[in-house]
């Protein structure tokens, strides 16, 4: 088409063929573009050929405006017809959008087809340029900056030359991503292109279906031209894409990508060494300028400064600030060297980590793959250091931003110079004036660049933080990423015996003389270099071998010395562990003194270098052996302390001696051959691996070019290989001897575990343990196989995979026997400690016994001499805490709390060991998309020193942390009062409540503990979440407030202390002894046995009566009433004997004894004594009424009782006259009634109106015994 705006629609033609259809679209869709854009850009341009055909009525179209004027009309028409509806209308508004938005994309396409025709045409030109400045500035001289230019230019150019260097940087990156793009582009625009063919073809036919436009409804009509927008939309995109794929051949042919790389990556490469040119003359002028300004500083004219001493301040401040500035520009220099050295290594690690993962991506998990990611893992550099640098650095920052507020206050207090001279010079001479304003305006440049400097030190300190900081991540991801791919990627081919007559390098190897020979050299000149050090080392191993055999008898000693059932003391345990540990470790230490050897001799030949990491390796394997076999000898740990089953020791004692023969030669021979592959294959990698994919393919047979592929140039020394092919190892010997190690430890593992004559049948024979019986099969077949499926990987190829696994396998299994000797341990000394406590108690309870039967004989022999029947004591009120502590309940809660630990240490043990190796473990703490939530949490931002708030995930392994945490709390919470009873409180002069009191508070710590981390966990920290507890804690102290009240006032009573489990209290009438202490009430058992439960808050709110607070020493009082006529003095004296003598009575307080007064019927006395705790008291007030009543009978003291007087008014007459017949009898007889001696005259009134049981309500005792408020 020519060029020119394309046309559309005619009003008078109609549409009798497609061609005219699509000429009339384009038209339309072109001249929509003038409603879209300003008018002037789009209709400047020539439209594409391709876009539409020209018909004969081109003075006649409708532009886009007037087709977009048609649809408002159409959808008008809709919108104001009554009798269409609402989806109607929607479906016309919906259909006007979507004809919008397919002309705004029409006009992007059209653009886009404009511009890649442009650059079609300027894409030779523009190749013979690149090709030119790349020759030119590959013949270009370096450039030089000359070292007299000032340090303040020479800084600016630098800065220039780096935001250059960035820019370029920048756009070397955007290259690469869009070459990396392109590498499938041509793919993409093929499929692309059949989508809009099939897409055209439906388009067409729906219109062919529709060319009737008169007999059209307006929303078919509206369909319609959305339909032919869309053709039209179609058409302009293939030509897009057909213009795409056209420049992309074209640039193919002339090497575009290519070119365009080198020439950018020249470019970088020389602004690169103009930058560290540059770099280097700045910062040599910095220097001599520093100096200068010392010497400057230094060369005032000292004879007219000498005159004022407010100017030789001025100089000496400057010449500080000089010397300062001098230092900090060594320092400044350091950084910024350090500070370029970081970049270029993270832009080497970031470029690496890119091409690496392209090149994973685009070949796959390959042989080659393999080999290359294998050789990036054992050259990663470390970078504990940068990780130790960082808290260091900002320390340093801390001090610098300190240092650099100092100076802006010391400018912002500078005074201009005519102020200065005013005020200390007023009287100089013109020339000192002047001396002196040069002076101040050196100290204030001085402090100018110093504060300059100072700021530049701070930024590069906080840059260099913020780049070693990316530079560690960089290093964490790439590391992660390729142990997440290495492992299963095959490192070799399948074992065969033709791969076992290759490796024939590997035994000339190992049967070298020449490099053993170089072996024995190498020592015996460490041995020469330090020979006082080397024999120190001989020595002492010698002497760890002469005192093994000692060693061997003391645990002998040891076992004796354990072996009685009553021995309870661990230390002999714990030295015999010691002494276990240092007799396994005698042969091991002198494969790692060797090996010590061999590496500090540094590079003395390949065998020194091989032999060293074998021998570590060997000497680990050997003390875990060595530890297991004097762990299970004849009267050793597992024998004597343990007490394990004889028939287990020795199935394990028979099996351990074979598996060291043979295991480890076999594990020595695999170390040097496994490290003799890797040195030769190092031989041959000295070239490094540039797997060059190229940039520009040729095209293929069916006309479709191949996709570019990426350039990955690794930055470790890899090898030049096809990655398609798979690139074998030479370590089929190696192999051979790693699979017969791994035969004999499975066979070992089978004989030890086999479930009809193994270490499982041995003990359930001797502890009948179902559990163990179920799972003894399943156990052993898992042992089997896990060596199984190791020797299956490494024949099958995957020898690096079993390398590893067998790494993280013998670590888990090491940490869990290691985990399970605490465990034997611990369970050793809560035995001990049940069986000294059970043994120390039977001592107290014997002494008890004794002490409590020569009481009772005592006793006895008192009763018998007064003639007394003896009393056995009342057995007093055992309270829950003052029990005996239940050892066997005490020792279960320990064992328990002990196993929850030990099980969440295993699991987190576990985790950690596997995290590296298993990617799905990795994920569950790591991977963003497994969040569960997201917490906000505070940072410090090193660089400002605010704190900002950031977001981090809460993931599934954060969850899992959080529920082993409460899980263990709830472990501790259960268990923890046995373990302080048997440990801690057991140890303590202290008594039951005090015990009942730490106990409790341990629990709530533990729960408090245990609710904080485990929130904490799952990101719900205390400043998070503390305005809604606030509210919750509001909201049911309101509606619990009972219950609040209550727990908050048990709180009280176990700080505070008002009442203690034991104590006598009295409470609402209520008196008994306190029995426990719970979170909600108190328990008080009363004299009747009776539990009666108080509420905490009734002690802190109401009275109470404390009879033990803070003195057990309690008063009894017994009141004696004698008959009138008896011998006071006499009575006063027999009771004070008495009570004096009663062994439970204190001498302090003295007891009293007082004549209180004279009663109706007797003489009233009464003995107050004082008893020491209230556990006697019962049976001391009985023996004391006891003996009152004895010794008054023998000294003829009476113990008066109560005497009435009846007077009866009127009686029956024959009751009368009865009653006076026996009355005259009993006068003849001369009977007296009363029971003094004294005669009285009865009269005889009428019977009382009263009930007979009314005489006995007014008849009172005189004779109270008890204290008010004691339930005797």
């Amino acid at each position: 088409m020519p060029n020119g705006l394309p046309v559309y629609m005619s009003r008078n033609d109609t549409l009798s063929s497609p061609r005219i259809i699509r000429a009339v679209l384009l038209m339309l869709l072109f001249a929509g573009a003038e409603w879209m854009l300003p008018a002037a850009p789009l209709y400047a341009q020539a439209a594409p050929e391709s876009v539409g055909e020209k018909t004969e009525a081109d003075a006649d179209k409708q532009t886009p405006s007037d087709v977009l004027a048609k649809v408002d009309e159409l959808v008008n028409q809709i919108t104001s017809d009554p009798d269409a509806n609402e989806e109607v209308k929607n479906k016309a508004e919906a259909t006007k959008k979507l004809i919008q938005e397919t002309l705004e994309s029409w006009r992007k396409d059209w653009e886009l087809t404009g511009q890649y025709r442009q650059e079609i045409q300027t894409i030779p030109t523009e190749s013979q340029k690149m090709t030119a400045d790349l020759e030119q500035l590959r013949s270009a001289p370096a450039k030089t900056w000359p070292e007299t230019d000032p340090a303040a230019q020479l800084e600016q150019e630098l800065e220039a030359l780096k935001a250059k260097l960035k820019t370029l940087q920048d756009d070397a990156a955007a290259m690469a991503a869009k070459n990396a793009q392109q590498a499938n582009r041509r793919q993409e625009i093929q499929k692309q292109l059949d989508g809009l063919a099939a897409e055209e073809t439906k388009v067409t036919t729906t219109l062919q279906a529709t060319q009737d436009n008169n007999n059209l409804t307006p929303q078919e009509q509206l369909e319609r031209l959305y339909n032919q927008t869309l053709r039209v939309k179609i058409s302009q995109q293939r030509q897009r894409l057909e213009s795409e794929l056209q420049k992309l051949d074209i640039q193919q042919g002339v090497n575009w990508n290519q070119t365009k790389t080198e020439l950018t990556e020249l470019q970088i490469a020389k602004t690169q060494e103009e930058v560290k040119t540059l770099t280097d003359v700045f910062q040599k002028a910095r220097q001599k300028e520093a100096q200068k300004a010392v010497e400057a500083a230094e060369a005032q004219n000292q004879a007219a400064i000498q005159k004022y001493p407010a100017l030789q301040k001025v100089v000496g401040l400057t010449t500080k600030w000089a010397e300062d500035n001098k230092d900090l520009i060594i320092r400044l220099t350091q950084k910024e060297n350090q500070l370029t050295v970081d970049n270029a290594r993270l832009a080497e690690r970031t470029q690496q980590y890119n091409r690496v993962t392209g090149l994973v991506d685009q070949v796959g998990h390959t042989g080659a793959i393999g080999v290359m990611l294998r050789q990036l893992q054992g050259e990663f550099e470390d970078v504990d250091e940068y990780v130790d640098a960082i808290p260091e650095r900002n320390a340093e920052l801390a001090n610098i931003q300190l240092k650099i507020f100092e100076l802006e206050g010391r400018k912002a207090a500078q005074i201009p110079p005519d102020q200065f001279v005013a005020m200390h010079m007023p009287e100089a001479s013109p020339d000192d004036k002047k001396l002196a304003r040069e002076t101040i305006a050196n100290q204030r440049e001085m402090l100018k660049t110093l504060l300059h400097n100072y700021e530049k030190y701070n930024r590069t300190l906080s840059n260099l933080n913020t780049t070693e900081r990316e530079l560690v991540e960089k290093h964490l991801e790439f590391s992660s990423y390729i142990d997440e791919r290495v492992l299963w990627i095959r490192s070799s081919s399948t074992l065969s015996i033709a791969d076992l007559k290759d490796d024939d390098n590997a035994f000339a190897w190992l049967f070298s003389l020449d490099g053993w020979k170089k072996v024995w050299d190498q020592t015996s000149k460490r041995i020469k270099r330090s020979p006082w050090q080397s024999v120190g080392i001989i020595l002492l191993w010698s002497l760890l071998l002469i005192l093994g055999a000692r060693w061997r008898r003391e645990l002998g000693t040891i076992s004796k010395q354990v072996a009685p059932s009553a021995f309870y003391k661990f230390f002999p345990t714990v030295r015999a562990t010691v002494l276990s540990a240092l007799i396994a470790i005698v042969w091991p230490l002198f494969f790692w003194g060797w090996a010590w050897f061999l590496e500090e001799s540094g590079t003395a030949g390949e065998h020194a270098q091989t032999l060293s990491p074998t021998l570590y390796r060997v000497g680990n394997w050997f003390f875990a052996l060595e530890f297991i076999r004097v762990l299970f000898r004849s009267r050793g740990l597992a024998d004597s302390h343990f007490q394990w089953n004889f028939s287990s020791l020795l199935t394990v004692r028979r099996n351990i001696r074979w598996l060291m023969a043979v295991s480890v030669p076999l594990l020595f021979v695999c170390g040097l051959l496994q490290n003799t592959s890797v040195e030769l294959d190092s031989e041959a990698e000295e070239t490094p691996l540039v797997t060059t994919v190229a940039g520009d393919a040729p095209a293929e047979a069916n006309g479709t070019p191949t996709p570019p592929a990426l350039e990955v140039e690794a930055a470790a020394p890899l090898v030049e290989t096809e990655l398609t092919e798979l690139d074998a190892e030479n370590d089929a010997w190696e192999r051979v001897f790693y699979i017969l190690f791994l035969l004999s430890l499975m066979i070992f593992l089978f004989n030890v575990f086999r479930p009809s004559s193994g270490l499982f049948q041995t003990i359930i024979d001797y502890k009948q343990n179902a559990w163990m019986d179920r799972v003894r099969w399943p156990v052993c077949f898992a042992l089997v196989a896990i060596p199984a499926v190791l020797i299956s990987f490494s024949f099958l190829g995957y020898h690096y995979t079993a390398l590893h696994m067998s790494g993280y396998l013998s670590a888990t299994a090491w940490f869990l026997i290691a985990l399970f000797l605490v465990r034997t341990l611990m369970h050793r000394w809560i035995m001990l400690g049940y069986r000294r406590l059970s043994i120390l108690r039977s001592q107290q309870k014997r002494e008890q016994m004794q002490k409590e039967a020569e009481k009772q004989k005592e006793a006895e022999k008192q009763a018998q001499e007064q003639g007394e029947v003896p009393v056995v004591s009342e057995a007093p009120i055992k309270i829950e805490e003052d029990r005996p502590i239940d050892l066997r309940f005490s020792s279960h809660q320990i064992r328990r709390l002990l196993n929850a630990t030990l099980w969440t240490v295993a699991f987190c043990g576990i985790w950690f060991i596997w995290n590296d190796m298993v990617p799905a473990l990795s994920i569950l703490h790591s991977s963003e998309a497994l969040a569960v939530w997201h917490t906000t949490v505070e940072q410090t931002n090193p660089e400002t020193g605010n704190t900002i708030e950031v977001l981090e995930p809460v993931t599934i392994f954060d969850l899992m942390l959080g529920l082993a945490i409460g899980i263990l709390t709830i472990a501790a919470t259960r268990n923890i009062p046995g373990l302080l009873e048997m440990t801690v409180l057991e140890q303590l002069p202290i008594d039951a409540s005090i015990r009942y009191a730490v106990t409790t508070i341990a629990r709530y710590v533990c729960i408090l503990i245990g609710v904080v981390v485990g929130f904490q966990m799952i990101g719900l920290a205390w400043s998070q979440v503390q305005w809604m507890a606030t509210a919750l804690t509001f909201g049911l102290a309101f509606g619990l407030q009972e219950i609040f009240a209550n727990f908050i006032s048990g709180i009280i009573l176990l700080f505070e202390r008002p009442i203690r489990v034991g104590d006598i209290v009295t409470i609402d009438t209520v008196t008994g002894m306190v029995s426990r202490i719970r979170m909600r009430a108190t328990t008080i058992t009363d004299w009747d046995r009776k539990e009666y439960v108080v509420p905490n808050k009734e002690f802190i709110t109401g009275r109470l009566l404390n009879w033990t607070l803070s003195d057990p020493v309690n008063r009894i009082v017994i009141n004696v009433g004698v008959a009138y006529g008896s011998d006071v003095e006499k009575a006063r004296d027999i009771i004070m004997r008495l009570v004096t003598n009663h062994p439970e009575v204190l001498e302090d307080p003295a007891p009293v004894v007082t004549f209180d007064g004279f009663g109706d019927s007797t003489l009233n006395m009464s003995a107050r004594a004082y008893l020491p705790t209230l556990e006697n008291r019962l049976m001391t007030l009985h023996q004391l009424h006891l003996q009152i009543n004895n010794e008054f009978n023998a000294a003829g003291i009476e113990i008066a009782f109560p005497q009435r007087d009846l007077h009866i008014r009127s009686m029956p007459k024959e009751f009368m006259r009865s009653f006076g017949d026996q009355e005259k009898s009993h006068q003849g007889n001369g009977h007296s009634g009363n029971g003094n001696g004294k005669n009285k005259q009865e009269d005889y009134p009428e019977p009382p109106t009263e009930p007979p049981e009314a005489f006995a309500t007014k008849t009172s005792s005189s004779n109270p015994t008890t204290d008010p408020g004691i339930d005797e």
